[in-house]
């Protein structure tokens, strides 16, 4: 499959002057240089990250999205997406309404994806996506493999999809995680709660094992502070992160044992600079860092508020920013509301 490299990993320019919510930037109001971007990984560069990341008990999990956000393997190879599109590689952010067919044939690339991917990742985790599938590609064109499938609605295919990629990655060794948005998909992968207004609980009631990562406490692309500049849509300051918890309020103990843990994202595309970078992850990423350890602690807010005073020299002195630095004069993504993810 070259061409999931080769011209699907790479966009081309995107008009640097896009209006808010022009009906081709879905929305997000951003700012755009014009610049072409892309790129890929090599055998080896992947099997170096992954070493240097052991080396530091850091684990990397791989994350191959499916059914949506596909756009880039669609403009690829068209027969992968419900009603086999011609596109080019999304040069903007955000959800795209083309989706993966529920085919065998897309199975059975899928299959030699996760393949290559189990190979060149030792991680026991993959990622699947699962999340932002407008439901009308399926709608359109895949009324027919519905029936075939007993599906009763288009957005039932979700799960259908996490379930095929599930079974083929038990097959592999490997447990998916997916997305998770407000509705269980699946019981046999873990649920990422990122969105959805009970944390998670309706997976855990399903069966399914979560990983907390609400976007309002975890999501390091949201401003720190309501005048930042830097990072976009909600503020997300330094106590809320501190705040965060692992088991949702309203867990009884027939379900708090299912939430396996948190964890905290930075989506890099409104940090285009190391600069940026550390702004938005430190110091509010060792703040969720420490309410994973200490857990329910009544003292945690005393003890980080202790620790912060050293722990910001230390990060200085190593050459790492924090989000109390100067905010940017121009360049990077703008502060307009855009997607949670």
């Amino acid at each position: 499959y070259r061409s999931a490299s080769r011209s699907g990993g790479g966009r081309g320019a995107a008009p640097p002057a896009a209006a808010p919510g022009a009906p081709d930037d879905w929305g997000h109001g951003h700012v755009h240089d014009g610049s072409p971007h892309g790129g890929f990984y090599t055998r080896t560069e992947v099997r170096r990250i992954v070493a240097h990341a052991a080396e530091r008990h850091i684990t990397v999990v791989p994350e191959i999205e499916l059914p949506g956000h596909a756009q880039a393997a669609i403009a690829a190879y068209p027969w992968l997406g419900a009603g086999r599109p011609d596109l080019p590689v999304a040069t903007r952010w955000g959800i795209s309404p083309h989706l993966l067919a529920p085919s065998e044939e897309v199975l059975a690339f899928l299959g030699d994806v996760f393949g290559e991917v189990a190979d060149q990742f030792p991680a026991p985790y993959v990622h699947v996506g699962g999340d932002e599938c407008p439901p009308d590609a399926w709608a359109v064109h895949s009324r027919a493999r519905m029936r075939v499938l007993g599906a009763s609605k288009p957005d039932d295919l979700r799960g259908w999809f996490i379930d095929q990629v599930a079974e083929r990655l038990d097959g592999l060794g490997r447990t998916p995680l997916y997305w998770y948005d407000g509705a269980p998909r699946s019981r046999d992968a873990i649920a990422v709660a990122w969105q959805g207004g009970d944390g998670g609980l309706s997976a855990a009631h399903a069966g399914a094992t979560v990983i907390r990562a609400p976007h309002t406490q975890t999501y390091l692309d949201y401003r720190p502070s309501a005048d930042s500049r830097r990072g976009t849509g909600l503020v997300l300051d330094l106590d809320t992160a501190h705040r965060f918890q692992v088991v949702p309020p309203g867990a009884d103990s027939t379900v708090a044992d299912r939430f396996l843990g948190g964890q905290a994202q930075l989506w890099t595309e409104y940090a285009p600079d190391r600069e940026t970078r550390d702004a938005l992850l430190l110091p509010r990423l060792p703040a969720v860092a420490d309410a994973l350890w200490r857990g329910q602690d009544p003292a945690r807010a005393d003890a980080f508020a202790m620790a912060l005073a050293p722990l910001t020299a230390a990060l200085t002195a190593a050459g790492f920013g924090s989000h109390e630095g100067p905010d940017p004069d121009e360049g990077g993504a703008d502060a307009h509301p855009g997607p949670a993810r």
